[in-house]
């Protein structure tokens, strides 16, 4: 498939389809804890005891990816495959030195650990939440390593194994919910967690190929300069502060009445779920490239594939919030209500719901402009953005929260999205000329055109099929939602959309040929 402005379209169409079984495994994850645990005691409990796991993960993969594939494909340029090579091996094995180290120090600190996270809670659902944090912890001891080898697989632009583990990780948490869950408890779900992170790291193992991780070398300073974007410590206060920001949340959250972690808890899945598709797959196939870019120092290609990129994440972001937005509160009824989630946790978190999806696009814009900047070598000018984002989240969820109760928590998340698209985005525009007008205002006008036709076919469909929202709700969802996608796309063809031209031309030639044609793009 042909790549556009240095999109790799067949890297972001296998991501895609991959995030799309995870969301779909996401989603049965949820409906099943929904109908078991609702927003009870027992599921703010749980989602306590997961934020640090959830942490350590998404900072291990964060500051892997950010600091390994630029240093990878730096190091592959300029000094050989055997460079490139010792770099990996040598991070290998210090991060798992680090793991243990974190790991231990948690286990041992596990109570006082929850009681920072939720201050909130009562002692009896500290010593709850402490127990299960010891379980999920020996999982974490592989999820960090599995961001390491998650980045050599990105850095090689092999991304097989890095989207399907996060599904075998789904996979094993549904079965967990439904068979491990009600005879074992949260135990079993805790378990279940720590057999995910297994799964994933065994599944990432390739990545170890030709490393010899267990020969001794002289090994690689990380502090080294121009290795990752000027070295590990910005990537990690980055990682460390853009991380925190739910921690926060998950905070404040303690201190309002009982259920609101769970309420913001499943709307927030609803957000990282939504991030999983077609944002998340242009930036991570985009990364290599813009990195390799960067290397070289050739601005102008650096530019031009950070704008192919953002019209592709601007594609995928903005019809899923409209849709989100819109249906809100019967995909919440479809998916969750039933069980112990009734009709009130409905509603609370159709309510936290409306919020994310407006954030969703700036919070997209944001997650690819961090992407850009890394592989632009402004780690610490990300570090500063992330501290103040960090201060502004506190500030406006303790502000927000004393008004709008849980709500307030999601509407700081929009704000402080917005904020971060305007100070990323100014920073690109004013160093480098990165946005361009005459490319993005008719661009703009293009969505802008689809999106009102498929509002108009949610106006009409809903009327025309109010009827089957009681009998089939599913049925009725799922087919209002697709006809206004249908419009939305039939209208972006019709007004010769460049992005959705290529794709679905370069899908027609890879289905119509039986083998690749020359100086097309293979992955």
């Amino acid at each position: 498939m042909a790549a556009e402005g240095g999109i790799r379209l067949r890297s972001s169409a296998l991501i895609l389809v991959l995030s799309g079984l995870t969301l779909v495994l996401g989603f049965a994850v949820q409906v099943a804890l929904a109908a078991t645990l609702g927003t009870s005691r027992e599921m703010d409990i749980f989602l306590v005891a997961v934020t640090l796991p959830t942490l350590l993960a998404t900072v291990s993969l964060t500051v892997s990816s950010f600091f390994l594939v630029p240093a990878l494909n730096e190091r592959l340029t300029t000094r050989g495959d055997a460079a490139a090579t010792a770099l990996a091996a040598t991070t290998v094995r210090r991060s798992a030195l680090v793991a243990f180290v974190v790991v231990v120090a948690l286990e041992v600190g596990a109570a006082p650990a929850i009681r920072v996270v939720a201050p909130g809670l009562d002692p009896d659902a500290v010593r709850s939440a402490a127990a299960l944090l010891r379980i999920m912890l020996i999982g974490s001891l592989f999820d960090l390593l599995r961001g390491v080898l998650t980045a050599i697989q990105y850095s090689r632009d092999r991304f097989l194994l890095p989207q399907l583990a996060p599904s075998l990780n789904h996979a094993l948490l549904v079965l967990s919910a439904l068979f491990l869950l009600k005879p074992f408890g949260l135990v079993g779900l805790a378990t279940g967690w720590s057999l995910g992170s297994l799964a994933m790291f065994v599944a990432l193992l390739p990545a170890l190929r030709g490393l010899h991780v267990l020969r001794p070398n002289a090994g690689v300073p990380l502090s080294e300069p121009g290795v990752g974007g000027g070295g590990l410590l910005p990537i990690l206060v980055v990682a460390g502060l853009t991380q925190l920001s739910p921690v926060i949340d998950r905070l404040v959250a303690s201190l309002l009445p009982a259920g609101s972690i769970s309420y913001l808890g499943y709307g927030s899945k609803m957000l990282e779920i939504l991030v999983r598709t077609v944002p998340m797959a242009v930036a991570l196939s985009a990364f290599p490239v813009l990195s390799r870019h960067a290397a070289s120092g050739d601005r102008d290609r650096l530019r031009s594939t950070a704008l192919a990129a953002l019209r592709w994440a601007l594609l995928g972001a903005v019809p899923l919030a409209l849709g989100v937005l819109v249906f809100r509160v019967q995909i919440v009824r479809v998916l969750f209500q039933r069980g112990a989630f009734d009709a009130e946790a409905t509603r609370n978190v159709a309510r936290a719901c409306a919020w994310y999806a407006v954030a969703f696009v700036p919070a997209s814009v944001a997650y690819l402009f961090n992407h850009v900047l890394f592989a632009a070598r402004k780690a610490w000018f990300l570090a500063g953005v992330g501290l103040g984002s960090l201060v502004l989240t506190a500030a406006l969820d303790l502000a927000l929260a004393r008004t709008s109760g849980f709500v307030g928590v999601a509407q700081a998340f929009l704000v402080v999205s917005t904020v971060q698209v305007v100070i990323l985005g100014g920073f690109l525009q004013l160093r480098w000329r990165q946005f361009s007008g005459a490319l993005l205002l008719p661009f703009t006008a293009q969505v802008a055109g689809a999106c009102a036709a498929m509002a108009a076919t949610w106006a009409a469909t809903w009327t025309l099929t109010k009827a089957w929202s009681t009998t089939l709700p599913a049925l009725w969802l799922g087919f209002d939602v697709g006809a206004g996608l249908a419009v939305f796309v039939l209208v972006l063809w019709w007004l010769r959309n460049s992005e959705l031209r290529s794709a679905l031309e370069g899908l027609s030639g890879t289905i119509g040929r039986s083998r690749p044609v020359a100086g097309s793009e293979t992955r």
